[in-house]
């Protein structure tokens, strides 16, 4: 009896498949130079802050800029009091990106007796 056939060859594996690129984080920026402007919003949105909670502290914000607005913004510390008012004033603010698709903008606002 003649021998049989060779087995065909195995299946060649799959190639591996590259892992999606990261998306590149943000670029930051500060937010006199991202957002002109902006002093004037905070002292509108946080005025009689103080005076309605009497509680001195310092509020720190942070904001992601896309195309010129403000697409997200969050309280990162600061007395919980002030938090709602601190994103209201960010997103009020009017930025611009800069030439990047996203800009991170970190500032600080200072409550205090006056």
């Amino acid at each position: 009896m003649p021998p049989a056939p060779p087995a065909p060859p195995a299946p060649a594996a799959p190639a591996p498949v590259a892992a999606p690129a990261a998306p590149a984080a943000p670029v930051r920026a500060e937010v006199g130079l991202a957002c002109p402007g902006y002093a004037q919003i905070i002292q509108d949105t946080m005025a009689g802050a103080f005076d309605r909670y009497g509680i001195t502290g310092v509020v720190k914000v942070r904001m992601l800029v896309r195309g010129g607005q403000v697409v997200e913004a969050s309280v990162l510390s600061g007395p919980r009091e002030y938090h709602r008012l601190a994103v209201s004033a960010a997103r009020r603010m009017k930025c611009q990106a800069s030439g990047a698709d996203e800009v991170q903008v970190n500032f600080e606002i200072s409550l205090r007796e006056e």
